[in-house]
C-alpha cells in the first residue's frame, strides 16, 4: 500500500496545533516546532529528536528511521502506523527495543544466546 507524503505532513501539524493548545502559556504565545521537538524527545526509547527532522516531517517527508517512527507512535498515538501505511509493531518487540540499551554486557550476552536458540530452533521446523 502505497502513500502519498503530504497526508503524514498534515497530520503531524494537526498533532502539532492540538499539542500546541495544551502547552500556552497565559499570554497565548505560539510554540515552534523546537519546543515540539524538544517535547517529541521526551520519549521512552531516549531518541533524540530534533526541529530539522521536525521541519521534514512536517513537509510531508516521512521518518526513515523505525525508532523515530515508534517515538512518534508513542507520543502521538499509534494512528501514525495508519497514516505511514505501516503495520503496528509487536508490542513485545517494541519493549525490547526500548530497554536493550539498559541491558549490561552480561546480559546482553544471555539474551543474544536465548535469540540464537530461537532462531535455530525455528529454522529447524
Amino acid at each position: 500500500m502505497k502513500m502519498t507524503t503530504q497526508p503524514f505532513g498534515e497530520y503531524l501539524y494537526k498533532k502539532f496545533t492540538e499539542w500546541e493548545e495544551t502547552q500556552k502559556t497565559p499570554r497565548k504565545k505560539r510554540l515552534s516546532f523546537s519546543a515540539f521537538a524538544r517535547w517529541l524527545s521526551n520519549n521512552t526509547l531516549r531518541k533524540k529528536v530534533n526541529q530539522q527532522a521536525v521541519d521534514s516531517w512536517m513537509s510531508g517527508t516521512i521518518p526513515k528511521d523505525e525508532k523515530f517512527i515508534l517515538v512518534l507512535a508513542e507520543k502521538l498515538g499509534d494512528e501514525v502506523y495508519e497514516i505511514l501505511g505501516k503495520q503496528k509493531p509487536n508490542e513485545d518487540v517494541v519493549y525490547v527495543q526500548m530497554h536493550i540499551s539498559d541491558v549490561k554486557a552480561e546480559q546482553a550476552k544471555m539474551v543474544r544466546d536465548y535469540l540464537e536458540q530461537y532462531i535455530v530452533k525455528k529454522k529447524e521446523k
